[in-house]
């Protein structure tokens, strides 16, 4: 099993994506070993073909100095 990841963001980053998710059809949401947050947008204009909009966030340092 993989160990448990505890990791924080600033929310004035993540405010940003908040616009493309409002329009998004799917979203992907997930995070990796080094707490790196991945979130992947699909979004379609016009009936044209799904185009993917991808915002990365690195975690608060604060947070890894305290372990």
């Amino acid at each position: 099993m993989a160990p448990l990841l505890f990791a924080r963001y600033k929310t004035s980053l993540l405010k940003h994506s908040i616009k493309v998710l409002q329009t998004a059809q799917k979203v992907s949401i997930r995070t990796d070993k080094r707490g790196f947050l991945s979130l992947q947008f699909m979004i379609s204009a016009d009936n044209t073909q799904p185009s993917f909009v991808e915002y990365l966030c690195a975690p608060d340092e604060e947070l890894a100095d305290e372990s």
